[in-house]
Formats: C-alpha cells, structure tokens, sequence
C-alpha cells in the first residue's frame, strides 16, 4: 500500500546569525553580537537578544549600533557559510527521509510519509529532526503538510500544528497571506492593490484572468500549495565530498571553547557519513588565526 505523502518544512529566520553563534557555547551568548551587511555602508542584518535588549535592530546601521552597544561583536554577512549550513542540515534530514530539497537562502523541504512506520509516528520523528537541528545550534520554525508549498507557507506563518490529509488544506491555507507563498513582490503588491491579500482570496479568482496578468506563476502557486498539481522539487543530493569551517564569532582563549566549536563540526561530518554510507578512517582539522 502506498503511502500518503506528508512534508514538513525547517526554516531558519536567525541562519545569517547562528552560522556564527553557533560556534560559541552558551556562556558566550551574554555578549552583544551582530551580524552586518559588509561594504561601504554596513547595516544590521541580525543580532542576537542582547543586542536586541540594548535596542540594536535590523536594517540599522552599524554606526548606530555601535552607539547603542560599543562593546558589540560584529561579523559581516557570510552567504556562503548559509548556503553550506543549510545544505549540512538537509544532509542530517536524509536519515529521516529518501528526499529533501533546498528552499534557498533559509529552509527546506522533506517529504516524510514514507518515514513515519520507520522512526515511531509522525511526532517522533518530526522531534528527533528538530532536535537535531536545534543540537547543530540552529533555531527553527517547522511546518508539516501534504504539498511541500503548504508546508512552507505554515513555517513561515508560524503554524505549529500539522495539516496531514489533503481535504484540510483548503480550510488552513485560506487565511494565511500571499507573503508567505513564492510568489514575485510585483505580483503580491498589484493583487494587494486590488484587496487581494490572502491565499483564500487568491483562489476565488478566476484562473484564466490570473494567468494572463501574471503568467503561469501565480496560478502554479495555489496548485502546488494545495496539491491540484505536484510540486516539482529538485532532490538534494549531499556533496560527494566533505568540506566544512566554522567561523568563530570573536577571538577564544581556551580549548574549551574550541572544542565546543570542533564538536557542531563533527556532528556535521557524522551526517554526511551517514547520508553516504561511508566510514572514516581518518580527518583532518584546520585552525586559522584571523590575523594569519
């Protein structure tokens, strides 16, 4: 007997912090810590709740923040390292799953209907993968739901509660907003223009007048995210390779802190084993001062 396909979405709102932060043990954590845009004119892209507390904010910049908090530790914006924790972390989920796919620069996605009879239910496996997620030093927001779209669109609306047959799709999806679909920002602003704000609203329209002023994407949305048609996904595949570094936030003195920072490291290097059905005989480790 087949089984229903059920996806659960992991967005990560703080990964331009935390491919930083997560270097750092907990004690750190009492530090004013930020990290900007880089360049000429740099501004606040996340900071963390003590920077937050001393009224630091993103969008802000540095300069201003600097005012707020002088002691503030900075780091400018590392899109490469986001890119490599995120594709890390969907490596870790292909042992929960056959399948997961990228949803960049922050999420992905894994289809867990398959899974469920393997890891004890659906709730258990869904905690063993957020566990997970949260032990690599990474918060996330999950969203559980028969079509990859749908289940994003609820991470990013910040609904817990899974939506696991398809005939609940339509009632869920209905009020949440067009923000949370992909959709183009042009698109989402002419719709908003004529009162159309929400995924409900959206589907009364009808389908040949959407697909002339919009193209095919509008339209493919809605059927992607309640399941009228499949969702193509391209699978993630983990690198055949493994390279990883971790930035430390700001200087450490002590080999505590260092192999606080070695362990997240192994952790990932243990997953991608795992995802590849391979052994180590042997590693090597790599320390680089930032003056070096």
């Amino acid at each position: 007997m087949a089984e229903a396909m059920l996806w659960v979405a992991v967005l990560l709102p703080s990964l331009p912090l935390e491919v930083y932060a997560r270097a750092w043990p907990a004690a750190a954590h009492a530090r004013a810590f930020v990290v900007d845009s880089g360049g000429r004119d740099p501004r606040i892209v996340a900071g963390n709740a003590v920077a937050s507390d001393a009224g630091v904010r993103p969008g802000m910049p540095l300069a201003a923040a600097l005012a707020l908090a002088p002691n503030l530790v900075r780091q400018p914006r590392d899109v490469d390292g986001e890119t490599q924790a995120l594709e890390q972390l969907a490596t870790f989920a292909l042992r929960f799953t056959s399948t997961t796919s990228l949803v960049p620069p922050a999420a992905f996605v894994a289809e867990i209907g398959g899974s469920l009879r393997l890891f004890g239910g659906r709730d258990a496996l869904v905690a063993r993968l957020a566990r997970g997620v949260e032990v690599r030093g990474f918060a996330a927001r999950l969203g559980i739901a028969p079509t990859p779209q749908a289940a994003l669109a609820f991470a990013r609306a910040g609904r817990a509660d899974p939506v696991a047959v398809p005939h609940a799709l339509a009632a869920a999806l209905a009020p949440l907003s067009l923000a949370h679909f992909d959709l183009p920002e042009a698109a989402r602003a002419t719709l908003a223009a004529a009162g159309v704000r929400t995924f409900g609203e959206a589907e009364c329209l009808p389908r040949a007048g959407l697909a002339r002023r919009f193209g095919p994407i509008v339209v493919d949305a809605l059927d992607y995210a309640s399941g009228r048609r499949a969702d193509p996904r391209v699978p993630f595949e983990p690198p055949p390779r493994f390279v990883a570094k971790l930035e430390l936030p700001a200087p450490v003195h002590d080999v505590e802190a260092l192999a606080f920072a070695v362990n997240r490291l192994v952790h990932e290097l243990a997953a991608w084993l795992l995802a590849r059905g391979l052994g180590a005989l042997e590693m090597s480790l790599a320390l680089a001062h930032e003056r070096a």
